[in-house]
């Protein structure tokens, strides 16, 4: 298929299912952001020439496992809505095989599917959010590693990602997701983490503390989750690739 085709088609049907599945008045301006925000990755991998045909397909059918993966039924579900769960898997794995772009480009095309399509995603929020969170797991890697999937520098870099994962989600968190979604004002978010966990007293955490340990807690485990997940399954394969 031609990828200037591609260009066009693909953020028209990400405009229409935003539209159809999206929540109140915002569906229409989010379908907008998110259909422009995908011909313009679109473009840009086009004019750097990164990308072939094959790796457009690669993009589309890792969303759509994501998609897939987002339908099982999360293994833990926060307070404030953040679900741990294997949905970032076919984005890390396609980093892993195919590169840094096409990665990228299936995690874009994945958000209105994860936000929308997935029982509790979240609507658009939780699409931002997850792409938000998850795509420190690839970025910090490749650009620590300059490449290379293996090695001290690799595995520093996957540190380093959950690191940098944790500090991105408090602040995303604070001023964004957690004040749109529950319609929050950003001062009132600590006040609302303290009655929502309020057991977490028990042991001594209340205020900014508590609301930091949660996010860095529930977002460590998740970026163990995918970090280990995604390379069982990227060298299994590989593993069985050689014997071939």
């Amino acid at each position: 298929m031609d990828r200037k085709y591609l260009e066009w088609t693909v953020p028209l049907i990400i405009f229409f299912l935003s539209v159809l599945f999206g929540l109140r008045g915002t569906n229409l301006a989010l379908g907008l952001f998110l259909a422009l925000l995908t011909y313009l990755s679109l473009r840009i991998f086009r004019y750097k020439n990164r990308l072939r045909s094959r790796d457009y397909i690669v993009a589309a059918t890792g969303s759509a496992f994501s998609t897939i993966l987002g339908f099982l039924p999360p293994l833990f579900l926060t307070p404030w809505g953040m679900r741990i769960d294997f949905v970032a898997l076919p984005w890390i794995i396609i980093w892993l095989y195919s590169g840094l772009e096409t990665a990228l480009l299936s995690a874009v095309l994945s958000i209105p599917m994860v936000g929308y399509l997935e029982p509790g995603g979240g609507g658009w929020i939780g699409g931002i959010m997850k792409f938000l969170a998850s795509i420190w797991m690839i970025v910090i890697p490749e650009l620590l590693s300059r490449g290379k999937h293996s090695g001290l520098r690799f595995r520093v870099g996957l540190v380093a990602a959950i690191i940098v994962r944790s500090i991105a989600m408090i602040i995303f968190n604070y001023y964004f997701a957690i004040p749109l979604f529950f319609g929050l004002d950003p001062s009132l978010v600590v006040t609302q983490f303290e009655r929502g966990l309020a057991c977490m007293k028990i042991i001594g955490f209340s205020g900014v503390v508590l609301f930091i340990i949660e996010i860095i807690v529930w977002n460590t485990v998740q970026g163990f989750i995918d970090v280990f997940f995604s390379l069982l399954i990227y060298r299994g394969i590989a593993e069985r690739q050689k014997l071939e």
